[in-house]
């Protein structure tokens, strides 16, 4: 039975998985649509004793390779530019939420096969009812960045798991605008689209 087993797990899978070709799969024009789950907390280190804000997030994307990959080794890469909403709901302080709209900015690095690291940029604005003494408006506004690493299960289904600095403030449209800053983890799935 182990020998079995093992024979299975060894046999090479079928062709068109070994066949991966990632200038088709990121070739201009492709199309991506995707969704994340994560969360994240308060990161603390402001110079007063901040609120404990922890948040979970729903982030549906849509996006557009809008150019070929281009560069060599290592840095050989496509951009990815789109939208991701932004639904969010604050676990502490309970029962709070904010969501929203994100223009986003993603860079892949191609060329290592299967396992496509990635940076973003991500900047928005929404709708929150967060009062915390950091931040009191009903409008809100993000910046995020980060770095992560999906793999593409196919030529056209990737799943991705990366972390995120996040930054929200009501950019001084209202006092207080101390903003709350914080690191968040992101996993989901994409599907391309040629």
């Amino acid at each position: 039975m182990a020998v079995a087993l093992g024979l299975l797990l060894a046999a090479p899978g079928p062709s068109p998985a070994l066949a991966y070709d990632p200038d088709a799969t990121f070739a201009a024009g492709t199309w991506i649509a995707g969704v994340l789950v994560g969360g994240g907390t308060d990161l603390k280190f402001q110079e007063f004793e901040p609120s404990d804000v922890s948040f979970v997030n729903l982030l549906p994307r849509v996006s557009l390779l809008p150019w070929e990959p281009f560069g060599r080794g290592w840095w050989k890469g496509a951009l990815e530019l789109g939208l991701e909403g932004w639904l969010q709901y604050y676990v502490q302080p309970k029962g709070e939420y904010a969501l929203g709209l994100k223009a986003a900015a993603r860079y892949h690095f191609i060329d290592l096969g299967r396992f496509v690291p990635y940076v973003e940029f991500l900047a928005g604005v929404g709708a929150t009812d967060l009062v915390v003494k950091e931040i009191n408006s009903k409008w809100t506004f993000v910046l995020e960045g980060g770095a992560g690493l999906a793999y593409m299960v196919t030529d056209r289904v990737a799943v991705s798991a990366g972390a995120r600095l996040y930054h929200v403030s009501n950019a001084e449209t209202k006092q207080p605008n101390l903003g709350v800053n914080a690191i968040e983890g992101v996993a989901g799935v994409s599907w391309f689209f040629p």
